[in-house]
């Protein structure tokens, strides 16, 4: 559901794309700008009612999509060599072979001898 909303905005914008960055040029941050296109003090502007309705109706999503691509930096995620994949763990075997995908662990006990 996430992706699909996603694809809209991103189709909406996509059309409109110089039109968007001008305004964000503009205003900064999202919530800088004004749901109505006659306040907006962006000249030579193409598209602009369009692009006024499209963020005015998807704000809250546009807002959503800029959380999750914000940069969390208060969450612990030690250090990257601890990120490095030490191969299929002890209960793998059992987990792939119930969702019938078995020929899965050997797969990845070869990936983590390599």
């Amino acid at each position: 559901m996430v992706s699909r909303g996603l694809f809209r905005v991103k189709r909406a914008f996509w059309r409109v794309s110089k039109s968007a960055a001008a305004v964000l040029a503009r205003y900064e941050h999202l919530e800088a700008i004004p749901d109505d296109v006659n306040e907006w003090d962006v000249p030579g502007l193409r598209g602009a009612a369009r692009l006024a309705e499209t963020l005015s109706g998807q704000r809250e999503l546009a807002e959503l999509f800029r959380r999750i691509a914000t940069v969390v930096r208060t969450v612990e995620v030690g250090q990257v060599a601890d990120w490095k994949w030490q191969g299929p763990t002890a209960d793998f075997r059992e987990i792939m072979t119930d969702l019938g995908a078995p020929e899965l662990v050997d797969r990845a006990e070869r990936l983590s001898a390599d």
